[in-house]
């Protein structure tokens, strides 16, 4: 039998960070005792240290599957940098670029109807002459991302507004798309939860370099 490895790691995650944390908050307790009444402590405790290390495991592993059972969902939050641009300036159309690295750029398009972003135009990796080539069709109404400063007068988009990094208030945006996600009932099972891949190479090779320098 093939033993999937993710749904393991998904069934056990619950339960050892739940040990985990109760560890931790365990030790923060302790370290606001006195010499006297850690000493104390260390002298009940340590007779029963391994019985009761093995009961907390066996409880946090029971209320992690307890978790599990009341469907806890995995929701994806993307269009961060949108949803903050809709938040500062009532932006309800624009494209995120970031820049990918070796030239490139990860693009999308995102609009905001009925209470949630869609993806007009699905992200994906680009080469910047590819990308100016879609923008002269169609032109964005607004833009933003890291690719801005990296690729900076290089990134032609006409007349649209050019949005700035920000980072003040990305855990806000990202807490506001869970819950429409959630709302919208788009959450899956955590064993399912798989990041969105747009690229497989990361760098490029000795001789590509070599090649792209003698060019």
């Amino acid at each position: 039998m093939k033993v999937d490895r993710r749904e393991i790691a998904a069934m056990l995650a619950p339960g050892a960070l739940l040990a985990a944390s109760g560890l931790v908050l365990g030790g923060a307790i302790a370290a606001t005792l006195d010499t006297a009444e850690r000493a104390a402590l260390a002298a009940m405790l340590e007779p029963r240290a391994a019985l009761l290390l093995l009961g907390w495991l066996l409880l946090s592993g029971a209320l992690g599957w307890l978790a599990r059972g009341a469907y806890l969902r995995w929701v994806a939050a993307s269009a961060r940098l949108a949803e903050q641009a809709r938040v500062r300036h009532g932006m309800e159309l624009l494209w995120v670029a970031m820049d990918a690295r070796m030239d490139e750029l990860y693009a999308g398009e995102y609009a905001w109807r009925g209470g949630a972003w869609h993806a007009v135009c699905a992200p994906a990796l680009w080469t910047l002459p590819a990308l100016l080539a879609r923008w002269r069709e169609a032109p964005p109404a607004a833009l933003g991302g890291s690719a801005l400063a990296a690729f900076g007068e290089r990134l032609v988009a006409g007349g649209a507004l050019r949005l700035p990094e920000f980072s003040d208030d990305r855990a806000e945006a990202l807490a506001r798309l869970a819950r429409a996600a959630w709302t919208h009932g788009e959450g899956i099972d955590a064993a399912e939860a798989l990041p969105l891949y747009l690229r497989d190479k990361v760098a490029l090779t000795t001789a590509e370099r070599a090649a792209a320098a003698a060019a």
